[in-house]
């Protein structure tokens, strides 16, 4: 079965938002950092503060975590 409009559904995959909610896991594997240490910055403000999402659930913007990382590399840190 061929796709009638190509180019309409790569747009929609592009217009697709990224921004998403990453629970403790995903975050240690992005920034390679143990869990011990994410939340000693967090404590001493150098790493971005996760949001509750649920009564005993934490997640991370994933734009303050890709910010984060940005500074890093930019040696703004």
């Amino acid at each position: 079965m061929h796709d009638k409009h190509p180019e309409q559904t790569e747009t929609s995959r592009n217009n697709c938002p990224t921004r998403r909610m990453l629970r403790l896991p995903e975050v240690i594997g992005r920034v390679g950092l143990k869990r011990s240490s994410v939340y000693a910055g967090v404590r001493k403000g150098t790493f971005p503060k996760p949001h509750k999402i649920g009564p005993r659930a934490s997640a991370w913007d994933s734009e303050d975590i890709d910010r984060w990382q940005a500074e890093r590399i930019a040696g703004q840190a």
